[in-house]
């Protein structure tokens, strides 16, 4: 416990000596979805963010609790504490912060489902936090419907209670339903601002462009069926789903954290654990199906007009338990090979 107790000051020291630097500075206030379909602005107070954040690091804690041994459930928690990625955005205010925290109730009600199926808190987490996200961003209530057919098509929990659930979320989408249709004004301008990805001029342009060379050079027919723009928006969203994916996005300062800083989300050092982590991940046929749901993480980056790291902010605790899963098959090697490793991650 006396541990765990140090790890969490160096979560506030490191919280703090972020908030000393960048205070008072913060992004944009972002409105909840059903607010901003009824008109009605509203801003959490700065204390929030920082309660949450709190919050997020102790489910996070008993996230690898229940996933990890006791030692290596430390060791993620220090490697989440000393990243800048969630200290950033707490102290510039991101809404981000508070879909965290909601995606990861969701991840530890299917926990509790997984170790005892008729755990009723465990399913009224996995309800609440769907609810919560449903009514408060699109792309989050986009992401969440994929992570609910991902959990459905790879039964890691046996659906006892399917019907009902069914039932729920019909009640759940209804009233948003109506009242989107009530306010479709609204509802258009709030989708142009959180999916972004199809109102880039550029794309559009790109497309016929091309077309238009590809005739020029008597290729017609070629032209109709590979630069459609369908076609070309699949390419875009093809890339943009793999630069969301790269390593250098996490572990280098080449894309701006915060959009200003070249801070690395998460330090240099950890992507050697991340790599034999992720490799350790591919290797595992009844595990790796489930890198699908990092993949469904980055959606609502991917529907952004560009690579964004306050979105990105909920994979955060799925790379922090790949790379503790690294360090875990370090741990595991001969001594000569792995202190020669953890040396280079120094």
């Amino acid at each position: 416990m006396k541990i765990y107790f140090a790890v969490f000051a160096i979560y506030l020291i490191c919280l703090s000596f972020v908030t000393n630097i960048f205070y008072p500075y913060y992004f944009q206030s972002q409105n909840l979805f059903l607010l901003d379909l009824l008109g009605i602005g509203f801003k959490p107070p700065m204390i929030s963010f920082y309660i949450v954040s709190i919050l997020n690091f102790l489910l996070f804690g008993l996230i690898t609790r229940k996933t990890l041994t006791a030692k290596f459930s430390k060791f993620s928690l220090l490697i989440y504490s000393i990243s800048p990625w969630i200290h950033y955005l707490t102290v510039l205010q991101s809404i981000y912060i508070f879909f965290l925290l909601i995606i990861q109730s969701t991840f530890f009600g299917f926990l509790m489902l997984i170790q005892n199926k008729s755990s009723k808190l465990g399913f009224a987490i996995v309800l609440v936090s769907i609810v919560i996200s449903v009514y408060s961003e699109i792309t989050v209530a986009i992401t969440f419907l994929i992570l609910l057919s991902l959990f459905i098509f790879l039964k890691p929990v046996n659906w006892i209670n399917f019907k009902l659930f069914t039932l729920i979320m019909l009640s759940i989408f209804v009233p948003l339903v109506l009242i989107s249709f009530s306010y479709p004004e609204a509802l258009r301008n709030i989708s142009r601002n959180q999916i972004r990805i199809f109102s880039d001029p550029g794309i559009l342009a790109e497309s016929n462009r091309l077309q238009g060379d590809s005739k020029k050079e008597g290729y017609n027919l070629a032209a109709k069926i590979a630069e459609n723009r369908y076609f070309y928006i699949s390419k875009v969203i093809l890339i943009r789903i793999l630069e969301n994916l790269f390593p250098q996005t996490y572990f280098t300062g080449e894309k701006k954290l915060a959009y200003f800083s070249f801070t690395p989300p998460i330090f240099l050092g950890f992507i050697i654990p991340f790599v034999i982590g992720l490799y350790s991940l591919i290797n595992k046929t009844h595990i790796r199906k489930y890198l699908l749901f990092l993949i469904a993480l980055t959606i609502p980056s991917i529907l952004s007009s560009y690579l964004d790291l306050t979105r990105l902010i909920i994979c955060l605790p799925f790379i922090i338990l790949i790379i503790s899963l690294g360090f875990l098959e370090l741990f595991s090697k001969k001594k000569s090979e792995y202190r020669f490793f953890i040396f280079l991650c120094i």
